[in-house]
């Protein structure tokens, strides 16, 4: 069974409409708040998947929607988060490059594809020390880490997360 969750219902109503009937008895959709999962069980959630959420509050609720995902998970924890490059020489070099590289192979595109419907939303920047805090704030250790690509100046990351055993929590 998947459970998605979000706190748009028109998020929630667009994700309805790419749900297959036969998909559809394995698939619900519940309007909620990441910071507060409180219809769901502690531990009652086998796998967690959050892309495009992080970049879009603000901390302390980064931290709560982490410990509230700690909570409510018994396995992993797929998160996505676009991670602000480091201000070293070389990875600013790297992403100068970067940045010219995708300006000259980027397709022209019309004006109306420009403004999006999320381009109104407020992006809030992640520094990759300050996520490795919260996940271990949260109670939560990275067990692998991916780069995906880069995405207007910031690292596509996806980390897999999992609970501190609670052995660890003692020591």
């Amino acid at each position: 069974e998947v459970l998605g969750v979000d706190i748009s219902k028109d998020m929630l109503l667009e994700a309805s409409k790419h749900i297959s009937a036969e998909a559809a008895t394995r698939i619900r959709l519940s309007h909620g708040d990441g910071e507060s999962l409180e219809f769901l069980a502690s531990g009652s959630i086998d796998s967690i998947v959050c892309f495009r959420l992080m970049h879009l509050v603000k901390n302390p609720s980064r931290l709560r929607i982490l410990r509230e995902f700690a909570r409510v998970m018994k396995g992993e924890l797929i998160l996505q988060a676009y991670v602000s490059p480091s201000r070293s020489l070389a990875a600013l070099a790297a992403r100068y490059v970067d940045k010219a590289i995708g300006v000259l192979m980027r397709p022209r595109l019309p004006k109306v594809l420009k403004n999006t419907p999320w381009s109104h939303i407020k992006s809030y920047r992640l520094k990759e020390r300050e996520l490795l805090e919260m996940f271990g704030s949260a109670g939560l250790t990275v067990s692998a880490r991916y780069s995906l690509c880069t995405y207007e100046g910031s690292e596509v990351a996806v980390f897999l997360l999992r609970k501190v055993p609670l052995i660890s929590k003692i020591l």
